[in-house]
C-alpha cells in the first residue's frame, strides 16, 4: 500500500548513484584513480582524472513536459541531443604481472609494521610500457592499501640506488675505471661520517686501499664521496650537470598528472650550495628524485643508453576503433658510451654476486643492480 501512495505522502523514492566499478579490486586501483565532486569541486586522480575529457563523453539534453496526472513525459515538438558516450583508454599495464607484483610486495610489507610505504614499478625495456605499478601504503589503522601513487608523487632522497649515476659520470668522464684503487683513510672524510663498511673491509682484506668496483659491491658512501670530491671539488657545475643528460634535472610529463619534480644541487647558488652538498649527492642524498625517474634512468643502461620516458597509455579507442596512439618518446639517445655502459652493467651484475644484492645470487635468471 505505500508504494501506491505519492512520493510526498510515504511512496516510494528512487535515489540514483553513479559508482566506479574496480573489476580487479585493489589491484592497480591509485593508477585507475577516480574522479568525484565534493565541496571544494572535482576531485581528480589517476588515469580516470588525467583523462576525464575523453572519457567522459558528452551529456545528452531531452524535453519533457508535464500531462494528466501529474506525470512528466518526454516533449516530442523540443529539440533533443542525443549523448555521446566517451572513450575508451587502453593502458599498458599486464593484468597478471600486475598482480604478481603486487602480491610480492605485499609480502614483503604486510610482516614489517615499521614499513609506511613500498613500491614497485615494471617496465618494458625498449618501449618504456609500464606493465605494473603498485603502490602501498599504511594507513593510520595500520592497514595496507592502495591509496597514494608513490611512484609520482614521492620525490625524496633516493639513497645508495644513486651511486650508480656518480659512478657513470666519473667513468664516462674517465675519471676512474672499475679497477681503480683509491685509500681506505679509514672511512673518514672531512665534514662526512666514518664509514663502517670501510673499517670492515680493512679488517678483512688486511688491505689500506680499495677498488671502484669494491666500493660499489658494499655500498660504500665514503668511496664515491672520495670521488667526487676528489675529481670535482675545483668544477662542480660538471658533476652535477650530468644528472640533466640522465633525466633528473628536465621535469618531463607522465600521461598521469601529478608527477613530482626532482632537486638538484645547483653549483651557481653560492649561498647554499657547498662541498658537502658534492659529496652527498655522489651517494644519494642533498637531492631528490621519484622512483619513476630512478627507473628511467636504470632502463638506460638495459637499453644500451637510449633513455626512454616511462608511459601507461596505450591507445585512446572509440567505438573500439583508436583514435590515438602513444609511441615510444626518447628523452635522450645516448646518456652514455657503450664501454661505459659495459662496465655498468658489470658492477652491478657483481654487486648481486659478491655485493649487498646477495639474496638475488641464486635467481633464476642473471640479475644486475642497486641496493
Amino acid at each position: 500500500p505505500l508504494a501506491n501512495r505519492p512520493q510526498s505522502k510515504g511512496g516510494v523514492k528512487f535515489l540514483v548513484r553513479y559508482e566506479r566499478q574496480y573489476p580487479y579490486g585493489e589491484l592497480a586501483r591509485r593508477v585507475l584513480g577516480y574522479v568525484k565532486t565534493n565541496d571544494d569541486g572535482n576531485k581528480a586522480r589517476g588515469i580516470e582524472g588525467s583523462f576525464n575529457y575523453e572519457l567522459h563523453g558528452t551529456e545528452g539534453i531531452e524535453w519533457k513536459k508535464l500531462v494528466d496526472d501529474n506525470k512528466w513525459v518526454k516533449d516530442t515538438d523540443s529539440t533533443s541531443v542525443e549523448p555521446v558516450n566517451g572513450r575508451d583508454i587502453k593502458l599498458t599495464l599486464d593484468i597478471d604481472i600486475q598482480d604478481i607484483a603486487d602480491r610480492a610486495l605485499r609480502r614483503q610489507v604486510l610482516p614489517d609494521e615499521n614499513i609506511e610505504d613500498a613500491c614497485m614499478v615494471v617496465m618494458d625495456v625498449k618501449a618504456g610500457a609500464v606493465k605494473a605499478m603498485v603502490n602501498l601504503h599504511r594507513n593510520s589503522r595500520g592497514e595496507v592499501e592502495e591509496s597514494l601513487n608513490l611512484v609520482l608523487t614521492r620525490s625524496t632522497e633516493p639513497g645508495s640506488v644513486f651511486k650508480t649515476v656518480g659512478l657513470m659520470t666519473l667513468l664516462e668522464d674517465r675519471k676512474v675505471k672499475l679497477s681503480t684503487r683509491i685509500p681506505t683513510n679509514h672511512g673518514e672524510l672531512k665534514n662526512f661520517r666514518r664509514d663502517q663498511h670501510i673499517l670492515d673491509y680493512e679488517r678483512a682484506k688486511k688491505r689500506s686501499t680499495i677498488s671502484v668496483l669494491e666500493g660499489l659491491e658494499m655500498s660504500s658512501n665514503y668511496v664515491f664521496s672520495y670521488l667526487a670530491l676528489e675529481h670535482y671539488s675545483n668544477c662542480p657545475k660538471e658533476f652535477t650537470g650530468r644528472y640533466y643528460d640522465y633525466g633528473f634535472g628536465s621535469n618531463w610529463e607522465f600521461d598521469i598528472k601529478g608527477l613530482a619534480g626532482c632537486r638538484i644541487p645547483n653549483p651557481d647558488d653560492k649561498q647554499h650550495f657547498t662541498l658537502t652538498d658534492l659529496g652527498s649527492l655522489a651517494y644519494g642524498y642533498a637531492g631528490e628524485v621519484t622512483p619513476l625517474h630512478t627507473l628511467a634512468f636504470y632502463n638506460a643502461i638495459a637499453n644500451n643508453g637510449a633513455l626512454v620516458k616511462p608511459r601507461i597509455v596505450d591507445q585512446v579507442l572509440e567505438l573500439g576503433e583508436p583514435v590515438k596512439t602513444f609511441q615510444t618518446e626518447y628523452l635522450n639517445r645516448s646518456i652514455c658510451s657503450n664501454a661505459t655502459r659495459d662496465s655498468l652493467v658489470r658492477a652491478l651484475r657483481a654487486v648481486v654476486t659478491n655485493g649487498t644484492g646477495y639474496r638475488l645470487k641464486s635467481a633464476r635468471c642473471e640479475v644486475a643492480g642497486k641496493t
